[in-house]
């Protein structure tokens, strides 16, 4: 046996693993990018048509141009992610203004953008008034109070406005007032929280947020995910909306119901101190209005606090069952959506303009201190009766 050792078969050089990772990169695009064609080709989806600012608030997003909804209305925003005009922050001189605040019903998505509540308001004011109005509007999908006190204070209180028109979805706005994101309850009022999201978790929001408005892809592949979530969410509202069609509500309802009036409040506080007025609008569930009817109980809660308050609360119910008496066939509601048709967004608009117009002849110290709507006496917890012509509202 020879003394020199046997030499030791070469390794293989393993390959460089840089190269490995990019070629896996590689593959994984071409095959996203495969099954992206492949959806918008077969099953093309609606792109999302929000974002989220760093405070966490979700807008439209800025600069859209004829986009199209998930009901194939257009949909173009301004530079503050709002649908509406373009609008200065200043008056133009002569102009009476009011801005109006809400969710999805003032977002308006299902209908064109002429033939929702803000345009045909302005219309309708215009015409009552007799002097030039202009409608500023702020309405996003799944916006409650809390949302649209955070942007009025960020954002809408720029605007120099005579009146503060808050639109309130009675079967949203208390369930989603629970979660108090944007504010904190202290010694029986709200005071403004401003901690910006941690910046993880607003880069999160805005990557799925770039995906859902491009991907058509990520779109089905979430909506597909959160079909059960959906649905849950969809069963809790019911069982909320439920007690809040009860003369006596749950312990939930009741903790919504004071965190509501508390943001209302503060919305009447930071609208004075900019001179201008608050005034609440009541959108009946279309639940209210079909044949069998609904009570009124939530409508009743705010027209009390609406008279103790000395705020102006225009109850849009009364007007909504009148229509439906006069003429049963007219859908105000699209079935199996909830929202306003054409003809719903227009008759608030004829429901609403009388007391606000009346409103805005008046200097705030005449302002009426009873809510407008129903009979007033059987609200909660005595409130006063309203008088006068705006009561037939």
């Amino acid at each position: 046996m020879s003394g020199r050792a046997a030499s030791a078969p070469p390794r293989a050089r393993p390959r460089p693993r840089a190269r490995d990772l990019l070629l896996a990169a590689a593959a994984l695009a071409l095959a996203l990018g495969a099954a992206e064609g492949l959806v918008r080709l077969v099953a093309p989806q609606t792109l999302g048509l929000w974002r989220s600012m760093r405070d966490g608030l979700v807008t439209l997003r800025p600069g859209l141009r004829n986009a199209t909804s998930a009901l194939g209305t257009r949909v173009s925003t301004n530079a503050l992610g709002m649908r509406d005009a373009p609008r200065e922050f200043a008056r133009a001189p002569g102009t009476t203004r009011v801005l109006v605040l809400g969710d999805s019903f003032v977002e308006a998505l299902q209908v064109e953008l002429e033939d929702a509540f803000s345009a045909r308001l302005a219309d309708a004011l215009r015409a009552a008034a007799g002097t030039p109005v202009e409608v500023v509007t702020a309405g996003v999908s799944g916006w409650g109070t809390d949302d649209q006190l955070r942007w009025y204070r960020s954002v809408g209180s720029r605007f120099e406005v005579d009146v503060v028109l808050v639109m309130m979805t009675l079967h949203n706005d208390v369930t989603d007032n629970l979660e108090l994101e944007f504010s904190r309850f202290e010694g029986g009022r709200v005071e403004p929280r401003t901690e910006p999201l941690p910046l993880p978790a607003f880069a999160a929001l805005q990557i799925k947020g770039f995906l859902a408005s491009h991907s058509h892809l990520y779109r089905l592949a979430t909506d597909r995910l959160r079909r059960g979530r959906v649905a849950a969410q969809a069963d809790a509202l019911r069982r909320d909306v439920d007690s809040l069609l009860e003369a006596q509500a749950s312990a939930r309802m009741a903790r919504g119901w004071e965190l509501t009036e508390s943001l209302l409040e503060a919305f009447r506080r930071e609208a004075r101190a900019r001179g201008a007025e608050l005034v609440v609008g009541l959108i009946p569930l279309a639940a209210q209005v079909a044949p069998d009817g609904a009570p009124d109980a939530p409508q009743a809660t705010l027209r009390a606090w609406g008279a103790r308050s000395g705020t102006l609360v225009v109850d849009l119910l009364p007007a909504f069952l009148a229509r439906r008496a006069e003429a049963p066939g007219d859908a105000l509601y699209l079935a199996g959506d909830g929202h306003w048709t054409r003809e719903g967004h227009a008759l608030a608009a004829e429901a609403i303009a009388p007391a606000l117009a009346a409103r805005l002849a008046r200097p705030p110290s005449a302002t009426p201190a009873a809510p407008v709507g129903r009979d007033v006496g059987r609200a909660r917890r005595g409130a006063a009766e309203a008088g006068g012509a705006e009561d037939a509202l």
